[in-house]
């Protein structure tokens, strides 16, 4: 195991789930690859933020986060 999880217990990785219409062929699921979060609230509040914005142009969104590390 890298030696960063160990340091942490565990992290949280974002995701959104994104469709264009009601339609599941339309969605598409995005993860926030570029930073992990310290914990789950912090994750859900930023996918929170981002889905809002996505729903104001017309984009069903749903933000979900999932724990990784050792504790997961």
């Amino acid at each position: 195991m890298a030696a960063w999880l160990r340091k942490r217990n565990s992290m949280w990785l974002g995701l959104l789930l994104a469709c264009l219409s009601p339609s599941a062929t339309s969605c598409t699921i995005m993860a926030k690859t570029d930073q992990l979060f310290r914990s789950e609230q912090g994750c859900m509040a930023e996918g929170t933020e981002i889905a809002n914005k996505l729903l104001n142009q017309k984009v069903y969104a749903i933000p979900m986060c999932v724990k990784i590390g050792e504790n997961a």
